[in-house]
């Protein structure tokens, strides 16, 4: 959720129709994750989305004479191994046949196991007589075991039965000392007494989790700042919420409970900018949208401009060097779906000579560089028109055209770009090389870059590793990403366009965006490739952060790990200290979110998304529809009053939470008003790990070695068109 900040040199005023802001406000607003931004002089930044060292945070005071230990919270006691009669049971759990799965487990009424298994199921399905049942039956069983006494906490606590937790949290000490266990019955504990607004237990809880369990910073110093919210000391409450967000950006809560707290403080321009933010990723949000309208009032001149677009009053570009590399095509002012926004207006100017082709008319002008011309969208008669200076028009057509620069070493910027939707997607200005081509549609343009592989692997290293900068982790990133490039290629051949410039895989700013750093990784690779044994295209891709389990059976641990996915194992891998040799560890220890996060979202919340995309009803409850082999989210099945729908994970983590579930591999616990999810690393675990890549970089890996470890079975070579 967080937007990324990029420094740009040059700031200009872009020119908005007053009513856009009511019009994007009032219409279907496309989803966006990843915008450029840029600091205006005269507005308090997104604190919860600014880079780490530019929030303002104070601290929660740790209990005296704790420590981080180190040793201890990479020490692990758990284990994963389940009986063959059991694992073949579990096959239909994998399945998303959860019906299944509690038949045969039911059969085995004599395994703990089996029965604390059925308690989770019936536990996350909000059933909780039948999971205490089943609970009963395995603690009846095995009465000494931590994981079903752990259970039972959480079971208690989901009711808000604070009483129950206590006394089940407190029995637990005498089974067990070890972190994980307590670190976990506490987190039931706090979570639980908060709900039940008895804030100083749940405040003295949350601070030893604070000061004890890095994990679970955001999560806790969010609730505290709720308590300083509920009893009225917004201050604090909002500094606390930013230090949540400066843990983890993509926590969703803190956020909406900022903007609260900057419009109770009076703080108008900030809160317009969080409201907007929420808004961005699901434009339905009503009580967004009502503040979004509420606020305006107090915008002064243009409403994008507060939404950090980048601004460029000159080309920087001077001499490019054109490539053979294949032509590619690059989606302009996409929403993170994909989909291409129509345009209805922008601003170009070229630092070279240019022609402009029609589609069916062929060529139609030529002009010279440095001559900035408009090109406006005409809504009555569908088509567009180029306005010299002058304000009068060059050129109109309805039919696509290409501006083609005559120098291929210079470029073009694409300034001031305006959507009838300011919220749709990233509106900041871009310095292009190559050629652009103008689509005229129903209700505007939409904008297609036509460059070349190698002049885009620079710009899209420079998003996707931002302030790395090992240059084995940059090299090795090349080489992935065009190759990941290639395929695109292969696959989209004879659509529009190959890539969209805003989503999380691809966010393309423009040429102009390009650390010196990426473009050297770049050029030291140049037509570099991964390759299969048979010399095609491998299929590379990448995410973030990494855990231990990968989904292509990858290790960032020298340790052993069998992990058989079920209910139960699920649930305590997500409550699992990492082992102390995890490649993907951050040097900061209060920075784990990207491999252990928590994210607490409203039932309300979920149903009202529901409601808006899927007349199911009443939410009864959701359960996992299908995993993968290692145990992570395919599909949700929703269960409502009047129907059932199951949804793959991508649409699935929007209705869950805005799309800011950081990965599809979590657990979740309801309780009677939120929703709690446990979950682990970035992405979808597939591919070359960031993160890991870094650990491996501090290890004097080359980026040969690095490709090698997480795409064993390919090797590096040459591309060769064919």
């Amino acid at each position: 959720m967080r937007i990324i900040k990029f420094l740009l040199l040059f700031l200009l005023s872009a020119p908005l129709a007053a009513q856009s802001l009511n019009e994007a406000l009032n219409g279907n607003t496309a989803l966006q994750a990843n915008a450029q931004t840029k600091e205006q002089k005269q507005i308090t930044p997104l604190s919860a989305f600014a880079e780490r060292d530019q929030v303002q945070a104070i601290t929660v005071n740790r209990l005296p004479d704790i420590k981080l230990n180190e040793e201890v919270l990479t020490k692990t006691v758990l284990a994963y191994g389940m009986p063959q009669n059991l694992t073949e049971d579990n096959k239909w759990f994998l399945a998303g046949d959860t019906e299944k799965t509690l038949e045969e487990l039911s059969k085995h009424e004599n395994s703990a196991l089996a029965q604390a298994e059925i308690a989770l199921i019936y536990l996350q399905r909000r059933d909780y007589k039948k999971a205490q049942k089943a609970l009963n039956n395995a603690l009846k069983i095995e009465p000494q075991t931590p994981i079903y006494n752990l259970l039972q906490v959480w079971l208690y606590a989901a009711q808000n039965k604070i009483k129950e937790a206590q006394k089940t949290y407190d029995n637990m000490l005498f089974l067990t000392s070890d972190f994980e266990y307590l670190a976990s019955g506490k987190l039931a504990l706090a979570q639980a007494y908060f709900n039940k607004k008895k804030f100083d237990k749940a405040g003295t809880i949350l601070q030893d989790i604070y000061s004890n369990d890095p994990y679970k910073i955001s999560h806790a110093v969010y609730l505290i700042a709720r308590i300083y919210f509920a009893n009225g000391n917004k201050k604090a409450a909002q500094t606390l919420f930013e230090q949540a967000l400066e843990h983890d950006g993509s926590n969703y809560m803190p956020q909406l409970y900022l903007a609260r707290t900057q419009y109770k403080l009076k703080q108008y321009i900030p809160s317009w900018q969080s409201y907007a933010s929420l808004f961005i990723l699901d434009g339905k949000n009503k009580e967004a949208k009502k503040y979004l309208q509420k606020l305006s009032k107090h915008i002064n001149g243009e409403a994008q401009d507060y939404l950090f677009y980048s601004r460029l009053t000159e080309m920087f570009i001077k001499n490019a060097e054109p490539d053979k590399s294949a032509p590619l095509k690059i989606g302009l002012y996409s929403a993170p779906n994909g989909m291409l926004t129509d345009i209805t207006g922008f601003t170009f100017s070229t630092s070279s000579p240019y022609t402009i082709k029609d589609d069916k008319r062929g060529f139609v002008m030529k002009a010279d560089a440095f001559v900035a011309k408009n090109i406006i969208f005409d809504k009555n008669n569908k088509g567009v028109h180029i306005q010299n200076k002058w304000g009068t028009y060059d050129f109109s057509t309805k039919n696509p055209f290409i501006i083609d620069l005559e120098d291929k070493k210079l470029s073009m910027i694409i300034k001031d770009a305006k959507a009838d939707n300011i919220f749709a997607t990233n509106l900041g200005d871009k310095e292009l090389i190559g050629s652009l081509l103008v689509i005229p549609t129903d209700d505007g343009m939409q904008l297609v870059n036509i460059t070349s592989v190698e002049e885009t692997v620079a710009p899209l290293l420079t998003t996707a590793l931002h302030g790395v900068r090992e240059q084995a982790i940059l090299e090795a990133m090349a080489i992935a990403t065009r190759t990941r490039l290639y395929n695109i290629i292969n696959l989209t051949a004879d659509f529009d366009f190959n890539i969209p410039d805003n989503v999380p895989e691809f966010n393309f700013g423009g040429n102009n965006m390009v650390s010196f750093l990426a473009r050297k990784a770049a050029e030291a690779t140049k037509n570099k490739v991964l390759l299969t044994n048979e010399n095609e295209l491998a299929l590379a891709k990448t995410y973030q952060a990494c855990g231990t389990v990968t989904e292509n059976g990858i290790k960032n641990t020298g340790k052993t790990f069998d992990f058989k996915p079920s209910a139960l194992n699920i649930f305590k891998y997500m409550f699992s200290n990492p082992p102390a040799d995890l490649l993907s560890a951050p040097q900061d220890p209060t920075q784990w979110s990207e491999i252990k996060w928590i994210y607490a979202i409203p039932i309300k919340d979920i149903q009202m998304r529901l409601k808006q995309n899927f007349n199911i009803g009443k939410l009864k409850y959701f359960e996992v529809a299908d995993f993968s082999d290692t145990g992570r989210v395919l599909a949700v099945r929703f269960v409502g009053s009047k129907k059932t729908i199951e949804l793959p994970f991508k649409e699935a983590n929007f209705v869950l939470s805005a799309n800011t579930l950081r990965s599809d591999f979590f657990t979740f616990i309801p309780f009677k008003k939120e929703v709690l999810f446990i979950g682990t690393d970035t992405g979808s675990g597939s591919g070359i790990c960031i993160a890991g890549a870094i650990g491996l970089a501090r290890k004097q890996k080359a980026a040969s070695d690095i490709l090698n470890y997480y795409y064993p079975s390919y090797k590096i070579g040459l591309w060769q068109q064919k």
